[in-house]
């Protein structure tokens, strides 16, 4: 076989910060980045005159593009006993797979703001308490998404999936610390699309494959 590829990953950010006092500080910032995968895996079979011929069933090359567009802003404030942050992201991402062997193409685009905050309260004898929010973007790792499969032994392979999504998360957390220590918390989670890894099996051909799916 012939595994050939190339990975161009290239990201750049900005980032800005501007404390009013000691009391008030802004911060504000833009980030960019950009994925181009080329996976390229040729696998080959030997004839009985000793030449080789590709296997179209266990070759693929699969072409990734990614673009993300991001920027924040986020407020961070005290007074007295009391202390928090506020935050917005906003993020506008453009991702393209193809699969060569199976000509197929994919396309996905995000726009979705991400706001978070936290409040937090002083309380006597070193304690304090804190309440937050915040929704979150896990996007698959590149790998997951190439599709094709990685034989193990004829019985036994794993395979990317590329119609995988990014899972969203809405989380709460209410936290008890003492003197800056965690002490006591109570969080919830709310998964949209969550990535999960699934072994599946085929009776009939008697082969077991994990896969990550939503």
């Amino acid at each position: 076989f012939d595994r050939m590829g190339t990975t161009d990953i290239m990201a750049a950010q900005v980032d800005y910060i501007k404390p009013f006092n000691d009391a008030l500080k802004l911060s504000i910032g833009a980030k960019y980045s950009s994925a181009d995968l080329d996976n390229n895996f040729q696998s080959f079979d030997e004839t009985d005159n000793g030449t080789f011929v590709k296997n179209l069933q266990q070759s693929n090359q699969f072409l990734f593009q990614e673009d993300i567009y991001a920027g924040y802003g986020k407020l961070d404030w005290r007074c007295k006993k009391w202390a928090g942050t506020a935050g917005l992201r906003y993020e506008d991402s453009r991702s393209t797979g193809r699969s060569v062997q199976i000509d197929t193409i994919l396309t996905r685009n995000i726009n979705q703001l991400f706001p978070s905050f936290s409040l937090s309260r002083e309380l006597p004898k070193g304690l304090k308490l804190t309440g937050s929010y915040s929704y979150r973007i896990d996007r698959p790792r590149y790998s997951s998404l190439n599709p094709f499969r990685y034989y193990l032994d004829p019985f036994t392979f794993t395979a990317g999936n590329p119609t995988l999504r990014p899972s969203f998360t809405h989380s709460s957390k209410l936290s008890l610390s003492f003197q800056n220590q965690p002490f006591f918390n109570v969080e919830y989670k709310d998964t949209k699309d969550a990535l999960v890894t699934v072994i599946e099996q085929n009776d009939e051909a008697g082969t077991t494959n994990q896969i990550r799916t939503n």
